[in-house]
């Protein structure tokens, strides 16, 4: 059995906030799923706005890793944060810095695996060049930040409310901007202007997927879909697994920078069910055409293929 869940995003880092908060929970949850990744919801302690869903490894960190740096105006009668927003100081600029420790972080893979934070212009602090993490909705931060040259985010733990996952409200959440035109919208995704983020949980061991890095050099792709005896497998038989789409999470790990062998190995690996997050720029082609179908193959671990061979499939023996 499959499962799936769909959003749009035509905007880095996502929109739309809770409409109405729930209790919220203390600051600075941890729980992890077996795999040590986030099972919840890091939530903004200012609107309550989802930042990061089921996604970021948990992290102790010790000395100058654990600091957190924190601009503030450089006048001498107020000790506010400065707002952390894309306004922030630029690198040139002088400001005060106060550093904070953290011993739990969460490490999140990229901008990619995030629902409602943002990043500041780069900023020079006294931990080096980086990016300041900051929400969306209503620019509270620093929650934490990104080192200049890296794709990861690390966010701290302290700073964050952490919502049980079954209490997502994924309309409220992700509600679409008011005044927005959905046949605009649409036209976008069917012009392959937006990328369409969706996941699918699965229960099966076979997948029946083939997967390869991908032709742009950006991630890993599917190729082509798997049988077994005639059988397809469980990506073909959702409906909603599409080839040429992108994977982007594997039970919350993110494959932002690795290659199909490492990938592979993720979802290999990954207990049962798996929840995998594809991505893929526009709409999905509904051309009545049969998908592509290769005979399924055991994955015999990440020996690089010969010159010019196609990957082997994403299989659980």
């Amino acid at each position: 059995m499959a499962t799936c869940l769909q959003t749009i995003d035509v905007s880095e880092g996502g929109s739309g906030g809770p409409l109405g908060a729930p209790e919220r929970p203390e600051l600075g949850g941890r729980a992890v799923d077996e795999s040590n990744v986030n099972s919840g919801l890091l939530r903004c302690p200012r609107c309550f706005s989802r930042l990061v869903s089921k996604c970021g490894e948990l992290v102790s960190r010790q000395g100058a890793d654990a600091l957190l740096s924190v601009p503030r105006k450089p006048t001498a009668d107020t000790d506010a944060p400065a707002d952390a927003s894309a306004d922030a100081p630029a690198a040139e600029e002088v400001w005060e810095w106060t550093d904070s420790p953290y011993e739990w972080w969460w490490m999140v893979g990229s901008m990619d695996d995030v629902d409602n934070l943002g990043l500041s212009k780069l900023v020079r602090s006294p931990q080096g060049e980086l990016k300041l993490a900051i929400c969306v909705e209503c620019n509270y931060g620093p929650v934490g930040y990104q080192r200049d040259g890296e794709s990861r985010l690390w966010l701290s733990c302290d700073l964050l409310h952490q919502q049980a996952a079954s209490l997502a409200d994924d309309a409220a959440d992700f509600a679409a901007p008011a005044g927005i035109d959905m046949n605009m919208l649409q036209s976008m995704i069917a012009s392959g202007m937006a990328i369409v983020r969706y996941h699918v949980t699965f229960d099966a061991q076979r997948l029946g997927m083939c997967l390869a890095d991908a032709a742009d050099g950006q991630g890993v792709e599917v190729v082509a879909f798997t049988e077994a005896d005639g059988v397809p497998g469980a990506a073909e038989l959702s409906g909603e697994v599409a080839v040429g789409d992108k994977i982007a999470r594997v039970n919350g790990r993110s494959a932002s920078g690795l290659d199909y062998a490492a990938v592979l190995d993720m979802v290999i690996e990954a207990p049962r069910p798996v929840t995998i997050h594809f991505e893929r720029r526009g709409a999905k082609k509904e051309d009545g055409a049969a998908a592509e179908r290769i005979a399924h193959t055991e994955w015999q671990g990440a020996a690089p293929p010969a010159a010019g061979a196609a990957s082997t499939e994403a299989e659980q023996q």
